[in-house]
């Protein structure tokens, strides 16, 4: 993967898309279903809305590169977090899925040609809030 420090908007957003695709085919892999990709409304997006058959999952996808000195969910800070609330009780008034919400964040650093992938559950605004705990870590290979 190219260095997207350098490469300009067009270079963060097309590393920020393939991140996002392999956080999808992660979630899908992993027996949810992908509803919406990039939802926004005014004040607020989400990366990604996935049901996992129980909740419907907010998805903060948080890329860094190797060696970074911070977690990459520690930049999903209190505004972030305030704004994908707001767009999710949107979406939720919207769409009445009969279901939870569950807000997780999929951090993504790129390793051996692929991903390493952490998905932290309920990382904010619910039964976990405040939690940070890992609750899954594995690589997923994705190219």
């Amino acid at each position: 993967m190219s260095d997207t420090r350098d490469s300009g908007p067009s270079g963060r957003r097309a590393a920020g898309y393939e991140g996002e695709s392999a956080a999808c085919l992660w979630l899908e892999r992993n027996g949810c279903t992908v509803l919406c990709r990039n939802y926004t409304v005014r004040g607020g997006e989400i990366d990604i809305i996935a049901d996992d058959g129980s909740c419907i999952l907010f998805v903060e996808v948080k890329l860094r590169k190797p060696g970074s000195l911070r977690r990459p969910a520690a930049s999903v800070d209190k505004t972030k977090r305030e704004r994908i609330a707001l767009a999710a009780a949107r979406y939720m008034s919207q769409e009445s899925p009969g279901k939870p919400p569950r807000y997780d964040v999929i951090e993504l650093v790129p390793s051996d040609g692929g991903y390493l992938i952490r998905h932290i559950k309920g990382a904010f605004f619910g039964e976990n809030a405040g939690d940070r705990k890992i609750r899954e870590s594995f690589r997923e290979r994705y190219k």
